[in-house]
């Protein structure tokens, strides 16, 4: 379902999940998520996060990374960034991935100046680039 983007499907799979009484994971969460973000449907697939951490459930680097991508390709900057600020208040360290996500919105964005911080701060990391 996450695949084909089909989020209906996704949603509806998770629901017959928790109905056979099995315990969701991250896993399960980040799968709907997905489908969410493929399916450009944003709000929902904040809602999906939001959903997993009131379960005591704690989001991973792909919960997150998900989310950042998702925000990052549609050219949501801000949102992108403000993902991964919430990250970090998660202790979860972002990959050279999360920071290609970030480079490549703001260099399509046409602000060369923040593709270049964002690169900077993947080399103050310690990270290896990677072609975009």
């Amino acid at each position: 379902c996450a695949k084909s983007a089909d989020m209906g499907q996704a949603e509806l799979w998770f629901e017959r999940m928790v109905a056979a009484r099995p315990e969701p994971t991250e896993i399960s969460y980040n799968t709907v998520m997905d489908a969410c973000a493929k399916s450009s449907h944003l709000g929902h697939m904040e809602t999906w996060f939001h959903s997993l951490c009131s379960q005591s459930l704690s989001p991973d680097i792909v919960s997150f990374g998900t989310v950042i991508d998702a925000f990052a390709k549609r050219g949501i900057i801000a949102k992108a960034q403000c993902w991964f600020q919430d990250m970090a208040g998660h202790q979860i360290s972002p990959t050279e991935v999360i920071y290609n996500s970030l480079i490549d919105a703001c260099a399509k964005s046409g602000d060369a100046v923040q593709a270049q911080e964002w690169f900077q701060r993947l080399l103050e990391q310690r990270l290896t680039p990677s072609a975009l």
